[in-house]
């Protein structure tokens, strides 16, 4: 079986720092670059603004990046009621199409509240299944991340404290 970064183990049984780093750095990342080296949205994601009543009414307010909780999913059918409803003026318009043409029917919505494009958006809507599957497992690979950090932080401290 092939030993991965994250799987590295000194020979005391605990993962060291420098592969840790090396498993952070093979973390794929949540958005892609242009042929100028800038940062833009993951293929089969769109960038996008919502105002502030549209995060209130799609139960969006508690996302962050300083929490921790940076992503939900939304019915694909509420999107469309809110499109249908607002019409021109519905957050989601510009993107109307894309969201018509999604291959599952929970959309993920993932806040970008360090507008990490520089497009002004807020938000990011997976319009493909491939992109929120990526969304979910970079996600999980940090929560992996920082139980192990913790974990680490743990048994040094630990270690630290017994009797020399």
């Amino acid at each position: 079986m092939e030993e991965t970064a994250a799987d590295s183990k000194d020979e005391g049984g605990t993962t060291t720092a420098s592969t840790q780093e090396d498993a952070a750095a093979a973390m794929p990342l949540p958005y892609a670059f242009d042929a100028d080296g800038r940062k833009q949205p993951l293929p089969g994601s769109r960038s996008i603004f919502l105002r502030g009543g549209t995060v209130e009414a799609f139960g969006l307010a508690g996302l962050s990046s300083k929490s921790g909780n940076l992503m939900a999913a939304v019915p694909k059918d509420k999107l469309l009621a809110d499109m249908q409803f607002q019409g021109a003026i519905s957050d989601f318009h510009p993107i109307k199409d894309a969201i018509k043409a999604t291959d599952y029917d929970e959309l993920l919505l993932r806040v970008n509240d360090d507008d990490i494009f520089g497009d002004g958006n807020n938000f990011e809507v997976a319009v493909t299944k491939a992109a929120a599957e990526t969304w979910q497992a970079i996600q999980a690979a940090q929560q992996q991340a920082a139980a192990a950090a913790t974990a680490a932080a743990e048994a040094a401290a630990a270690e630290a404290a017994l009797p020399r």
